[in-house]
């Protein structure tokens, strides 16, 4: 026993790592023989301990959360085996989400994402302001493998369920807490919890208020040829607030109302060059300007080797606003319960990108967002059969409109230019039901079926002209022609846009079967298969071939996966596994395609994808008030078969972007009363193998910057407690090792440019917290 608390007390201090769903739970309760806390979650619609549900989950607690230096969604991620979370290469506040190797590439309005989000039960449609910081969360659930049979909507990769915490109707209480750490980080957090009316009406407010100086500041490099010295990038200045109402008019209803508001802007990641392709576009753009091969190669070096080195000729800038509103009313039964869930989401985006990322002037975009979505979804859960059956089952609709733009142009201000804005409209029902029979004690069997219909509708207002013309929607002299039906042809509408307009309609079966056995108390057993379907829908930025015209089909999953849960060592123990095998139809591939001033993402069909993998993790309560965590997974994606829908080109050896291959992480958790002083300690260390960051199979000259080396990230948090907690100190440090490899690389060869961004470098601070009455 002694070797085992030395080799955790190392792995807690120099290796650190994310606790895991068991080292930090969405609800935790004492177990009844001592030990480790039973971790309580919902993914199947009711309370249940996640060692009895035969679902491959990870789950947090808020608390859990902060204690492992989780401020964001990409935090969990990190913490989590098989789930990556990035932002996006074209907006720092929209996120694509990967999980088991299923990954939405792009963040166009028109891409269902394969791993759905919720929040407080409510759908989000689209990824922008996801990445917000995280506010008086209660937990998180992160669900593997094809959702949909107990979900308002279908997903092929798996669900991010992130819930708040509702008003307590009993106790007033809250807590203030300030943050101040390196490069100038300011944040300020408040919540209060105000029972208006005991058991009847309850307030809870949050709002928290997040600035930073620039982490870069461009050095002017060849005598500011740029002409952008010192300025400061990488800033972020941000505010989130919700203000939840709970009603319970009677004892068996409750009504529970919110309002959620996230703003962010600030000059967001610069891109850097990294490389440039021999001879093409943006090299001959510098040479120009006046650099030699000398000059070039001492700016390339330079941009490659030093993270902190920048040097551009525009500023990219992000600005996102999110209004979320969000209702449920749950009415408690004899036999379960009904509930309705209701909301409306609107999202305001503007990015403005230097994509080349160099001193020249070869390639610029400028993308805005303005979508609305509106929900509602009718649930009934309960037991049947002398309780032998469980089942849930629901009808959901989702409504989204709005209009997502895109600028771009070659050489600012004087090259050709095109603008595409495209106006959506979509229409999604579903419905959905699961139930599970237990026969014995010890074995039950599940099913789920659901059917999803999605009626939807584009409108695409496009030009190419000069710069003034194809930017400013009120200018019309001469010049300007249509991207499509056919390049060079004339406007099609009075307002001098040429107008594109399609709707289709797509629909499909999704399907869940599964036995799970218990041989003892302490270990489950299970298999499952599943089916999971993403949604079809049109190119928003069709420009090159007639071909893109075409709607891509539906995405298909088909996913058979074993697994087992156990408990061991007097409980002190925990470990689970899971392997699985998907085999994906009409997988839906983003690939880049480039024209005379225009770069656009165009969604294709490879026509399969076959992906397997193992997950496992480990928790050993090494000691009273010590736990280690050490979780990994191993995923492995390939393309069957994969023509490119314009040439017929063999593509079946492109990588899957931002799919880390493995990953492991692990941690240690220390918590100790001397007196009336508290000490609680996490350090945890995340690692991920090779990943490929662009798409494209690129050549070996390339490589090195379309992709990441294996790494790791370590983190660390101490925190010194008064008073019962009402009083805490904490020191914390993020990347604390300063690792600066890459995490976003584009590869544009039609322009004759390779960028990429780095990690943030360590930061460290101090943060005070205060907390006061109960319902915290």
């Amino acid at each position: 026993m002694r070797y085992l608390t030395g080799w955790s007390l190392a792995c807690m201090t120099a290796l650190s790592s994310p606790a895991l769903a068991q080292s930090g739970g969405v609800g935790q309760a004492p177990h009844a023989d001592g030990g480790l806390m039973d971790i309580v979650v919902t993914a199947r619609k009711a309370e249940e301990n996640l060692q009895n549900v035969p679902v491959a989950i990870t789950a947090f607690s808020g608390r859990g959360l902060e204690t492992q230096n989780a401020l964001k969604v990409e935090d969990i991620a990190r913490l989590t085996p098989g789930f990556n979370a990035t932002v996006t290469k074209s907006a720092a506040s929209s996120l694509y989400l990967t999980l088991r190797g299923q990954v939405q590439n792009d963040s166009l309005a028109t891409v269902d994402p394969s791993v759905g989000v919720y929040v407080d039960d409510m759908y989000w449609a689209r990824s922008y302001g996801v990445s917000m910081d995280l506010l008086d969360v209660s937990n998180v659930q992160v669900l593997k493998g094809p959702q949909g049979t107990l979900f308002g909507r279908n997903t092929t990769g798996g669900a991010l369920l992130l819930n708040s915490n509702d008003p307590d109707f009993s106790d007033f209480g809250g807590m203030v807490q300030g943050t101040y750490g390196r490069f100038n980080e300011r944040s300020g957090t408040a919540v209060v919890n105000i029972p208006v009316i005991p058991d009847k009406v309850a307030i809870r407010g949050a709002i928290k208020k997040y600035d930073r100086d620039g982490l870069l500041t461009d050095a002017g490099f060849f005598n500011n040829i740029g002409g952008r010295k010192g300025t400061k990038f990488d800033d972020r200045d941000s505010l989130t607030w919700r203000v939840k109402a709970a009603f319970r008019p009677v004892e068996d209803l409750e009504v529970i109302l919110s309002a959620e508001s996230y703003r962010d802007h600030g000059n967001q990641y610069a891109q850097r060059l990294t490389y440039l392709y021999p001879g093409g576009a943006l090299e001959g753009d510098l040479k120009k300007l006046g650099m030699t091969t000398a000059d070039i190669d001492a700016y390339l070096r330079l941009n490659r080797e030093d993270p902190d080195f920048i040097s551009v000729n525009d500023v990219s800038n992000n600005s996102v606003r999110t209004r979320t509103y969000n209702g449920r009313v749950i009415l408690d039964t004899s036999f379960g319960a009904i509930k309705f869930i209701t909301g409306h989401r609107h999202t305001v985006s503007h990015n403005a990108l230097d994509l080349d990322g160099s001193v020249g002037s070869r390639h610029f975009t400028d993308q805005n967002q303005d979508l609305e979505q509106t929900s509602a979804e009718f649930q009934v859960t309960g037991k049947a059969a002398d309780d032998t059956i469980d089942f849930a089952t629901g009808v959901s609709y989702l409504r989204e409109s709005g209009w997502d733009r895109a600028f771009s142009g070659v050489t600012f201000g004087v090259g050709p230019a095109t603008t595409l804005l495209g106006i959506i409209e979509t229409d999604a029902w579903g419905i959905y039901g699961q139930s599970t029979w237990h026969v014995t004690d010890a074995l039950s069997l599940t099913g789920g079926l659901r059917y999803s219909v999605d009626d939807k509708r584009i409108k695409i207002n496009n030009r190419r002209a000069t710069y003034a013309q194809a930017f400013d929607n009120n200018l019309f002299a001469g010049g300007v022609t249509c991207l499509y039906p056919t390049v060079g042809a004339a406007p099609t509408d009075a307002l001098g846009n040429c107008v594109y307009q399609r709707g289709d309609s797509f629909d499909g079966i999704s399907y869940t079967a599964g036995v799970d056995y218990k041989p003892t108390e302490s270990v489950l057993l299970y298999i499952k298969t599943s089916k999971g379907f993403r949604s079809g829908g049109e190119n928003l930025r069709a420009i090159i071939t007639p071909v893109s015209f075409t709607p891509f089909r539906p995405e298909v999953s088909y996913q058979h996966e074993v697994g087992f849960k156990s408990q061991f060592l007097d409980n002190r123990a925990r470990f689970n596994a899971a392997a699985y095998y998907t085999k994906i139809k009409d997988y839906q591939a983003s690939v880049i395609v480039g024209s005379p001033g225009q770069l656009a993402t165009i969604v294709q069909n490879a026509a399969s994808v076959t992906i397997w993998g193992l997950e496992a993790d480990l928790t050993v309560e090494v000691a009273t008030g010590l736990t280690a965590t050490l979780n990994g997974a191993i995923v492995r994606p390939k393309f069957d078969r994969y023509l490119d829908f314009a040439t017929g080109a063999d593509l079946s050896q492109s990588y899957f972007s931002s799919v880390s291959k493995s990953q492991f992480s692990i941690s240690g958790d220390y918590s100790r009363q001397f007196g009336s002083v508290g000490l609680k300690a996490n350090a945890n260390y995340s690692w991920t193998g090779f990943t490929a960051l662009d798409d494209d199979f690129s050549p070996a000259a390339i490589l090195p910057y379309t992709t990441r080396k294996s790494s790791g990230v370590l983190n660390a948090r101490v925190a010194v407690q008064f008073a019962d907690d009402r009083y805490e100190i904490a020191l914390f440090g993020r990347n604390i090792l300063d690792n600066r490899d890459l995490v976003s690389a584009l590869a544009v060869p039609s322009f004759g440019y390779v960028n990429g961004r780095f990690r943030d470098p360590a930061t460290y601070g101090v943060s005070a917290t205060v907390r006061f009455g109960g319902g915290q």
